[in-house]
């Protein structure tokens, strides 16, 4: 049987459908059969398309000096549009102080990238997905690494959101570390020597020390999260209302442990407050309750073991 022969609308349209990391390697495979070079014409394209995503966002449509909205355009340069503020006078285009100026990578490597950092992939692993993955050959560690830590700084000055609905909070306690350092500081006292720690090694004061750091986590029922380090040691009352009671929109009801510092937060915001023990799991699995249910008769036992405990 005869191959069907492809006109140039079929492959326009087969085109048209591919990702961005295909589309490159069908026209790179073209420019080596022609001795051509087309990396201008493609690197042309990730900045359009980065530039067109700015502009859907809105991103630099005031000035990013001075914040005047009295902003014209000024030509182009490298196929970029520029802007000039009538206030102040600076020149600025839709990348300047964002994390994608002077980029050379796609959207889609971007993405890519942010999952892998937001997943704590090793950069040896991170090199090796976007060398194998989307063709960035040639690309060295030291690329990946300032692209890892654009994105860290990027993530940290994010605002944190505002919690509603159902919010539920706990604390851990994170061990002070001074690692490397030459000058160690006693976290209890000034008049007191610290001692350099070799492996594990208990502390006197217990996790409500001052040699543990708070770190206290609320999540609110459409997954929404705001996390702080409290305090070295026992955090206050009044700590907990100065650190998260701004991010907190009209809550249904507090779930938290049996800290105090959360029914004192709930008595005075007048907040219902749920309060579910630490050894919750074990208190209902004495009851008979099966932690990794399967089956739909072991899922009805959970409800009625429930039932007894709580309505």
């Amino acid at each position: 049987m005869a191959k069907k022969q492809l006109s140039l609308e079929d492959v326009l349209n087969y085109v048209e459908t591919l990702l961005y990391t295909q589309f490159k390697n069908v026209v790179e495979h073209y420019s080596q059969k022609q001795s051509s070079d087309f990396s201008n014409t493609l690197n042309q394209l990730v900045v359009s398309n980065f530039e067109q995503r700015l502009e859907r966002l809105e991103v630099n449509t005031t000035c990013p000096s001075c914040a005047s909205d009295a902003v014209v355009k000024n030509g182009k340069r490298h196929n970029i549009q520029q802007f000039k503020c009538k206030d102040c006078h600076k020149r600025f285009n839709r990348f300047t102080d964002t994390i994608l100026e002077k980029t050379r990578w796609h959207w889609d490597m971007w993405v890519k990238v942010l999952e892998m950092v937001i997943n704590h992939y090793p950069i040896h692993d991170m090199m090796n997905v976007l060398v194998n993955d989307y063709g960035c050959a040639g690309i060295d560690y030291k690329t990946v690494w300032f692209w890892r830590m654009k994105l860290i700084h990027a993530l940290a000055e994010m605002p944190m959101p505002q919690l509603t609905g159902v919010v539920q909070v706990d604390e851990t306690f994170v061990r002070e570390s001074q690692k490397g350092s030459r000058q160690l500081v006693s976290t209890i006292s000034k008049n007191t020597y610290r001692k350099p720690r070799y492996g594990r090694q208990p502390s006197q004061y217990g996790v409500m020390g001052s040699e543990f750091a708070t770190v206290i986590t609320a999540v609110d029922s459409r997954g929404y999260c705001v996390c702080k380090v409290a305090s070295l040691g026992k955090v206050s009352p009044e700590l907990f209302f100065d650190l998260f009671d701004e991010h907190f929109d009209n809550i249904s009801y507090l779930c938290s442990d049996a800290n105090s510092i959360y029914e004192d937060y709930c008595k005075l915001r007048n907040t219902p407050h749920y309060v579910r023990p630490s050894n919750y799991i074990k208190m209902i699995g004495d009851h008979g309750y099966v932690i990794q249910a399967t089956e739909e008769f072991e899922k009805e036992a959970n409800k009625k073991v429930l039932e007894h405990l709580y309505v």
